[in-house]
């Protein structure tokens, strides 16, 4: 018998009302406030059930969370995307922008543009990347000039748009190695996964990747290059920005058009190709324009999806893997993504097999069930059980 879940979509014989129910009795108890492990993230997930259920217990929930978290944070919360003020500011916009709650965010998160702006001003981040560095700090003030009070007329529109200006500086000169920036992401032996907390463990890790023959290179969605992309694209709805964009663009695109460049890996090359589709929507580049450097945007895509299946992806995680970082979850996200962006049956396809074929039991193989209560990884959203949830949507 299939049971259905509160999205409406089958889970095969499992519902999906325990693992949710795990989730509601362990997310307070997590020590981690932030938008990509912890609360945060949580929360968003649970205001979207809430709405797509009508269940107010959900919503009843996830306010919960946001009053802990305005409680649990401190002068000593880092200002970083993964784990601290940007992370968590961002998901407050992200839910009064699509009217989850009520609130004025230039009130409510008034303290935090202060604070990250000091810090970016005092004791800038030295990495390019999302979760640590400085496109996390562009992502949470990029998610407050959307704000629709972010007018002419208001007082920190202006001041939104020249930390902008600053950040969009910044990168122009973190990013003069573009062929380096195009290097798959890499494990080194040396360097602790996420979801382990014993060098054993690790070596673990580092093992099984090279079981799976693809040469300690992995996926993972927060990849700095497609990330800064998908960045940058949204820098281009900004228009006031476009004229840095222009300059800086065809120097990233690039290295593109040398084939010994694209990735290796079916699961990172369909990660550049979202992230390429959605700057190429964004900046409207089509074939004949006069930038030569964007002539072959679209073969450059199109590189990218050729020979793509889905045997070869399921080589390319750890086993049992089904989060959103490094996982199957991750790849549902991108063909949805790609069939927003693209249209197409095919994508459309992929994305219902990786929703729903893709078997859940991973998820909960890989978070054994019943994290250690406290402990963000096994529940958030990058990592955790929240992000396997929120992509059966």
């Amino acid at each position: 018998m299939q049971l259905q879940t509160p999205y409406g979509q089958k889970s095969g014989s499992q519902s999906l009302q325990p693992l949710i129910n795990t989730l509601l009795l362990n997310a307070s108890f997590i020590d981690n406030i932030g938008l990509m492990h912890g609360k945060m993230g949580i929360s968003v997930y649970f205001f979207h059930l809430a709405r797509s259920t009508r269940n107010k217990v959900y919503d009843e929930y996830a306010g919960e969370l946001i009053d802990e978290i305005y409680e649990e944070t401190t002068v000593n919360t880092p200002v970083n995307f993964e784990n601290g003020l940007a992370g968590i500011g961002w998901g407050i916009e992200y839910l009064v922008q699509n009217g989850f709650i009520e609130a004025d965010t230039d009130e409510v998160l008034g303290d935090f543009d202060d604070r990250i702006s000091k810090e970016l001003i005092y004791n800038p981040p030295e990495d390019t990347g999302l979760l640590m560095g400085i496109l996390g700090i562009g992502a949470y003030f990029f998610k407050r000039l959307q704000n629709p009070s972010s007018t002419e007329e208001n007082n920190t529109t202006s001041v939104k748009q020249q930390t902008l200006e600053h950040i969009l500086d910044i990168l122009d000169e973190k990013i003069q190695n573009t062929d380096e920036l195009v290097k798959e992401p890499i494990y080194f032996q040396t360097l602790k996964h996420p979801n382990t907390e014993t060098s054993k463990q690790t070596q673990t890790f580092s093992e099984k990747l090279q079981q799976q023959n693809i040469h300690n290179k992995f996926f993972d969605i927060t990849w700095d290059y497609p990330a800064l992309l998908w960045f940058l694209a949204e820098a281009y709805n900004q228009t006031i920005f476009n004229y840095k964009l222009r300059k800086l663009l065809p120097r990233l695109i690039e290295p593109l058009s040398r084939g010994t460049n694209l990735p290796g890996l079916c699961s990172n090359r369909l990660l550049l190709a979202v992230a390429l589709s959605k700057l190429h929507q964004t900046t409207n580049y089509e074939r004949g324009t006069t930038n030569e450097n964007h002539l072959y945007i679209d073969t450059i895509i199109s590189n990218l999806l050729r020979n793509i299946d889905r045997n070869t992806i399921n080589t390319e995680f750890i086993p049992n893997d089904a989060t959103l970082r490094h996982g199957t979850s991750g790849i549902g996200w991108i063909y949805s993504q790609l069939h927003h962006l693209r249209g197409g049956i095919y994508f459309k396809q992929e994305m219902e097999y990786w929703r729903k074929e893709a078997p859940l039991a991973q998820g909960v193989n890989k978070i054994n069930h019943e994290p250690k209560a406290g402990s963000a990884h096994g529940f958030g959203i990058l990592e955790g059980l929240a992000g396997i949830l929120f992509t059966l949507k």
